[in-house]
């Protein structure tokens, strides 16, 4: 072969070799002035505690309507657009419209769906909160989150197994009147039951292609499509393309936090583990939303506080937003979707607990 051609060849080679290289480079942070929306904490009536730990304590209609859980008064408020309280949907009792330690709320069309008692059965209202018709999550102790999706309820459910049983599927999935479907994805293995209860957290998000969900205690992002593909992602640790989450992986491991492989005793049910995601999303576009948390150690170095990560249809990373109101860095506790796929978050700052728009 002529030696011009081979060295056509060569530099064709080198080429390719220098733009997967590029696609390997860290992608850059874009700081972003988020627009306050509501001030939740200066809410009438007020809610009594927002459980920011719950992955569904916020959502909203397509008429904009925000609806929030306010478990310590064992009731969902439901707001206007602008703040304005709307009803009162739920309060303590034992009547079929009443709740009792509601765990997440969802909204599809005209109904409402609560988890409640711990997660061991959904109660559907309409959006204005008259009950509809309610259903118990068999074979789990509780569901820790829920996804609507054209009819179809998600749940994440929290199987009841003995420590010699092991649970095989992580989400329950129900039609809209209560029956089983089927059972979808794949749990974490863990050592002991302590720790398949906290490790099998996720936060799920669907759109017309597929289900989606990340892990709240586990640096991982899996898909479902319709046509039967799944595919896992592990947000590229060892490449470092994540050095956030990279960072706070080499951190769980250093400093002994309790990890899935980690043996602990099941009747010691007080986990140390690390959070990972902090609200997770689909737009209309299929870019997924992954709201990450910097532990007091990353914020030191780097002054932010949350980073959301935003990854393509392939489940590779495209940017990396920094969300700040008037300047400073929020807490991103939150992350949901509304009418004409806007973007929403709840964020904490100045000690306000804020639904921004970004």
């Amino acid at each position: 072969m002529d030696k011009k051609i081979v060295g056509m060849f060569l530099l064709i080679w080198l080429a390719g070799t220098a733009c997967v290289s590029r696609e390997n480079v860290a992608v850059q942070n874009e700081v972003f002035a988020i627009t306050e929306m509501i001030d939740i904490s200066a809410l009438k009536p007020e809610i009594s505690k927002l459980p920011l730990w719950a992955p569904n304590a916020i959502t909203m209609d397509r008429n904009g309507n925000i609806y929030i859980l306010d478990m310590p008064a064992h009731r969902v408020m439901k707001y206007s657009p602008k703040g304005l309280h709307l009803a009162q949907i739920g309060s303590i009792g034992q009547g079929k419209e009443n709740l009792f330690n509601p765990w997440g709320v969802a909204v599809e069309n005209n109904s409402l769906y609560i988890l409640n008692e711990e997660g061991s059965e959904v109660k559907i209202f309409d959006v204005d909160g008259c009950f509809q018709s309610s259903f118990k999550v068999i074979e789990a102790w509780y569901a820790h989150s829920i996804c609507v999706s054209h009819g179809v309820i998600y749940l994440n459910a929290i199987q009841k197994v003995r420590p010699a049983e092991k649970a095989e599927e992580l989400i329950f999935v129900y039609s809209e009147n209560g029956k089983m479907i089927r059972k979808m994805g794949r749990v974490i293995k863990c050592n002991s039951l302590a720790g398949y209860w906290t490790f099998n957290q996720i936060i799920m998000s669907a759109s017309d292609k597929g289900m989606f969900w990340a892990f709240v205690y586990h640096p991982s992002i899996w898909m479902w499509r319709k046509d039967g593909a799944q595919k896992e992602i592990n947000l590229a640790l060892e490449s470092n393309e994540i050095p956030e989450i990279g960072d706070r992986a080499e951190k769980a491991k250093n400093e002994r936090y309790d990890l899935p492989e980690t043996e602990k005793m099941d009747t010691d049910l007080k986990m140390n583990v690390l959070i990972y995601c902090n609200g997770f999303g689909i737009d209309q576009s299929e870019q997924l939303y992954y709201a990450f948390y910097l532990d007091s150690r990353q914020q030191s170095k780097s002054g932010i506080k949350s980073i959301i990560f935003v990854f393509n249809q392939n489940l590779r990373l495209m940017r990396k937003i920094i969300p700040q109101f008037m300047g400073e860095s929020l807490i991103v506790s939150h992350l949901l979707f509304g009418p004409n796929d806007i973007r929403y978050g709840l964020g904490i700052v100045k000690g306000k607990t804020l639904l921004f728009k970004f």
